[in-house]
């Protein structure tokens, strides 16, 4: 019976490490509490209004929009 040479091994060594990576991740995740957010429990308090230059043609059209900036929780 013959023995393996280094090149074998360091195979084996590598491919099994790329497996135990591959199977450690999801399991460590799953360890992680979850939090799942509703969109219909928040409410915006605060809107911003923010201006962006949005190219029409050759020239640059200023752009307005109202954007949400504070969030409170009203449900849940």
């Amino acid at each position: 019976m013959r023995g393996f040479t280094l090149i074998e091994v360091l195979i084996v060594l590598a491919i099994t490490g790329l497996l135990g990576a591959v199977v450690y991740d999801p399991l460590k995740d799953s360890d992680r509490p979850n939090m799942t957010l509703k969109k219909d429990d928040w409410q915006c308090i605060k809107y911003e209004t923010r201006i962006h230059l949005q190219p029409i043609g050759k020239t640059l059209m200023p752009i307005t929009s109202e954007v949400c900036i504070e969030y409170h929780r009203i449900g849940g």
